[in-house]
C-alpha cells in the first residue's frame, strides 16, 4: 500500500512537472477596470482624479517592469488633459499612442479633429 502511494505521489510530481509554462505579462492594467467603473457610475472630481491616477501608474509600472503601455491607455489620458486645458502634454500621449500602437491612428486623428471642433 505504502509503495502505490509513493507511486501514485512520484507520478503526480511527473504529471506536474509537464504543465505548459505560464505566458509572460504582456500589459499591466493594475486598477483600471475597478477606476473607471467607480468613475462611469459615480462621475465626480474624486473618481476622475483615482482613475487618472490610475492611467499614470500604468505608465510607471509599464515601463519599470519592460512591458509596452496597454492599448488606448496614452490615447485615454491625452484626451482627458487636452480636456483639462493641458493641450501640450495631452497631445504628447496622443502621439506616444500613435507612435505605440500605429494602427490606432484613425482613432487619435478623430479625437484630434473632436477637440479642435470644441475650441
Amino acid at each position: 500500500m505504502k509503495k502505490f502511494v509513493v507511486m501514485l505521489f512520484v507520478a503526480a510530481l511527473f504529471a506536474g512537472g509537464c504543465a505548459p509554462p505560464q505566458k509572460p505579462q504582456m500589459y499591466c492594467w493594475e486598477n483600471y477596470s475597478a477606476t473607471l467603473y467607480d468613475y462611469d457610475k459615480n462621475p465626480g472630481d474624486e473618481t476622475y482624479a483615482k482613475h487618472k491616477e490610475c492611467l499614470l501608474t500604468i505608465i510607471e509600472h509599464s515601463g519599470k517592469e519592460n512591458l509596452r503601455v496597454p492599448p488606448g491607455v496614452y490615447a485615454e489620458l491625452g484626451y482627458d488633459l487636452v480636456n483639462e486645458g493641458k493641450k501640450e502634454e495631452g497631445l504628447k500621449y496622443l502621439a506616444l499612442e500613435k507612435e505605440t500602437y500605429p494602427e490606432s491612428a484613425v482613432l487619435v486623428d478623430k479625437l484630434l479633429a473632436k477637440l479642435d471642433e470644441k475650441q
